[in-house]
């Protein structure tokens, strides 16, 4: 009798506990939901205005923030955690300075910021997805031929273009990352995290190569590819633009891995 009840309490337990986690993950996604709306909202106006200390760009922040935790509220989500405040306003618009070439990566900015905000530790499915490609996985390649043919198909195998699961290990773990003009160092996890959030807001993406030209440079293979870009977000908006993309390869003993990445944005409809 005594080990039946035993059971039965443990039983509870754990559909409590499986209840509770069901609930959590619900409330995150619509969290995520809410977020997502209200970057692509506070963006449609940022963008366009080319200052986020412009009055629409101030008027955009504060409206949505505070219309975003009043959606938290509706949906039985507590915790907006100070987002309605003048200093996180200010926070947010800080963020988006240096990222309004495209609403894609102003939406970017929004999201992250809000969701280390809103859900701390919170990890998305996509996240987990970007970091390992599903199976089968791409053949390991031990060298690569600078040839332009040759380098494409090993992108696109490891998803670069967007129609595949991204594999993350294809970059070093340190690497030169430059759009339109402006350097930055990123590790493979800020890239895996990035690309994670971006492929979520832009579920649907295809990065089509319009010519392209490989050259071996300092002995690194360099790719330079014109791109066209077609991208869908989450909430049905397409976006076409025309990108620069240049890729450095490091070819050693354990295999080619991107050192350097460019991007410049040669045209933008949005």
């Amino acid at each position: 009798m005594g080990q039946r009840l035993l059971f039965l309490v443990v039983l509870t337990l754990l559909q409590v506990l499986f209840v509770s986690s069901s609930v959590h993950a619900q409330g995150a996604e619509v969290t995520l939901t809410l977020i997502e709306n209200t970057a692509d909202r506070i963006c449609g106006v940022v963008v366009p205005a080319g200052s986020a200390t412009s009055t629409e760009a101030k008027g955009a922040v504060k409206v949505e923030l505070q219309g975003l935790a009043s959606q938290l509220v509706n949906a039985g989500m507590q915790g907006s955690g100070g987002i309605t405040t003048e200093a996180y306003q200010g926070v947010v618009r800080e963020q988006l300075a240096s990222v309004l070439v495209t609403t894609a990566g102003c939406k970017l900015r929004v999201f992250e910021v809000l969701q280390v905000k809103l859900l701390p530790g919170y990890q998305s499915p996509t996240e987990v997805e970007s970091i390992a490609p599903r199976n089968p996985p791409p053949p390991v390649q031990t060298n690569l031929p600078c040839v332009k043919e040759q380098v494409t198909s090993w992108l696109d195998q490891h998803g670069i273009y967007g129609n595949r699961t991204i594999d993350i290990s294809i970059y070093a773990d340190n690497i030169n990352w430059i759009v339109n003009g402006n350097p930055s160092r990123k590790t493979r996890a800020d890239i895996a995290k990035e690309e994670g959030l971006f492929r979520r807001l832009y579920p649907m993406q295809r990065y089509s190569p319009t010519t392209s030209s490989a050259a071996m440079v300092g002995g690194q293979c360099v790719l330079t590819q014109d791109i066209n870009g077609y991208k869908q977000s989450s909430t049905g908006k397409v976006e076409l633009n025309n990108f620069r993309f240049g890729f450095t390869i490091n070819n050693d003993a354990n295999g080619p891995h991107i050192v350097a990445r460019r991007t410049d944005v040669l045209s933008s409809n949005q």
